[in-house]
This record gives C-alpha cells, structure tokens and sequence, in this order.
C-alpha cells in the first residue's frame, strides 16, 4: 500500500524543517513526500527549499500564492500514492504514525478517512491532550447534506484519506474560499463523498500551538463565522450536483446512525433533529425516530 505525504507550506520557515524530518524518519517509510510552497517570502522559500534539500526523496513543488485548498490540488498533481496523509509545515508526527494509520486502512477496507488524535504543543514547552477513544465514526454522507453540518474529523496533519474519496472530492473550483482552515474541505468533502471515517484515540500528531496560527487560539468574528458557513454550503451543493444526490436523505438517517460505534448523546440528538426538520410524514418521522432510540438505546434494531 504505497503512502504519500503532502506538507503544505507558507512563511513557515522556523518550523518547516521539523515537519518534513518528522516525515522522513517514521518507522515505516513512506513512498513519496512532497512539499508545496505557497508563494512564500524569500527568506522562508530558502528555508524550505534547505528543508527539503536535506533529505533523499523529498519532493519541492514551488507556486504562486493560492491558499491552502490550492497548496492540497497542487500536491495531489504531484502524487499518485493510494494513501495520503496531510502534514501542516508548523506541526509534526510522532514516528510510529504512518505505521499505525496504514494498519487501520489494511485492516479496514471499508475504511477511507482517518483522523487520529493530536497533542497540543505550546510555545512555553507545555502540552496537552484532549482525552477521547478509538472509535468507528460510520458514515456521515446524510447528516453532511444538511445545514448546520459537524465537523466530523480534525485538524490538517491529523488526517489521512484514501486516493480513492480524494478523487471524488478534487479538482474544486473554491479554492479562493479556502486559502486557510482547508481542512474542512477535507473533513466535510469526505463525508459528503460517502467515505467511513474512524478516529484513532493516540495522540501521534504534534500540533503546534504558536502565535501565527490560522485558527487555534483566535475566536471567530460574525463575518467569518458567515463567510465560513457560506463556503461550506457551496463545497456541499457542489459534491451532492457531482454525484446526482437529492437535496435530503432523512428518511434513510437510522441506517447511517447505525454505522456509528458507541454513537453519543450528541450524535443521537443531531440525527433526531435532522428527522424533525425533514419534509417527510409524520407516521415516517415517528418510525424513524423510534429506530433511532433503539440503537442509541440498546443497539436494537427496529
């Protein structure tokens, strides 16, 4: 199963060294590494270009500025492996990482997406980890269709997703919409494409907690928060045009639910919700709901 990693970069050069040998030294090899430059300065483009320079293999894809949905399209170009981790060029991996990803997509065939845990660096040496176990996430491809969607996954260098759900979300005409948080895209497109996400619980992935973060640590203005929830409506109608899909599959939401390891309270509240909301009948919506009880419930299928 070969691998690839795609670091996307942009004036991170005091920390980029550190992302790609942390890509470089994992216990199991991966097949192909390429960096991409995001039209950055001259003093970070030498520091990556020193990056990348240092170690056999590694690919540079220099370009103009774009943002970061440009910086993932432009390494997929560049790449042909079956399996694909994204790396921000400020974060790291611990070196068992790939190693135990690609177990998980050996092993699970029906598998497309993984997020794996991270633990939080912060500039003073402190660092932290949200607590949360390996779990089987199921399908999301309906609760994904409807407005005020989850986020079902986690940040960039957490994620690895199969060639196979990429090349069903890429290419995108929206990349002016996701210069940063592209994640999303990937978090949102993948459910949308109907790929099985699992969660891994270790924390292998060391996210860098610094002052020029994009998102960690900002609170979010009304006007991003708009602009944001905007883009996310456009990647969703996109991907359900692409593939021929009604505007709401509510009235298959129990089968979904069912996919869903140990589904919690919350989960179990979104999916009544979305029920409520759909234009279905009412003796409908009451069998539905009742399903859905009896799977958060008891695991019981009605």
């Amino acid at each position: 199963m070969r691998a690839c990693c795609l670091v996307n970069h942009y004036e991170y050069g005091q920390y980029v060294g550190e992302a790609v040998r942390s890509a470089v030294e994992q216990s199991r090899a991966l097949d192909e590494i390429v960096v991409v430059d995001d039209g950055s300065g001259p003093e970070a483009l030498e520091a990556v270009r020193g990056a990348c320079s240092a170690h056999e293999g590694v690919r540079l894809v220099e370009k103009r500025n774009g943002g970061q949905l440009s910086c993932f399209e432009s390494g997929l170009e560049h790449s042909s492996a079956e399996i694909v981790f994204f790396l921000d060029a400020d974060d790291a991996w611990e070196p068992e990482y790939v190693k135990t990803v690609l177990a998980v997509f050996e092993e699970r065939p029906d598998v497309g997406f993984v997020a794996c845990n991270e633990r939080r660096v912060f500039s003073d040496g402190r660092s932290e980890v949200s607590e949360s176990p390996t779990r089987d996430l199921g399908y999301s491809l309906i609760r994904s269709l409807e407005p005020g969607a989850p986020f079902i996954g986690q940040p960039t260098s957490c994620l690895a997703i199969r060639r196979s759900v990429l090349d069903k979300i890429f290419p995108l005409e929206l990349a002016e919409g996701w210069r940063t948080c592209a994640d999303e895209a990937l978090v949102y497109g993948s459910s949308l494409v109907g790929a099985r996400k699992l969660f891994l619980g270790d924390p292998l992935v060391r996210y860098r907690v610094h002052g020029s973060n994009h998102f960690y640590g900002r609170p979010y203005r009304p006007e991003d928060r708009l602009l944001r929830g905007v883009e996310v409506l456009r990647l969703t109608e996109v991907l359900r045009r692409r593939q021929g899909l009604p505007s709401s599959l509510a009235h298959l939401a129990h089968h979904e639910f069912r996919t869903i390891e140990n589904p919690t309270r919350g989960e179990y509240r979104g999916y009544r919700r979305l029920v409520a909301d759909a234009p279905l009948p009412a003796r409908r919506k009451r069998r539905i709901r009742s399903a859905l009880f009896a799977w958060y419930r008891f695991r019981k299928r009605v």
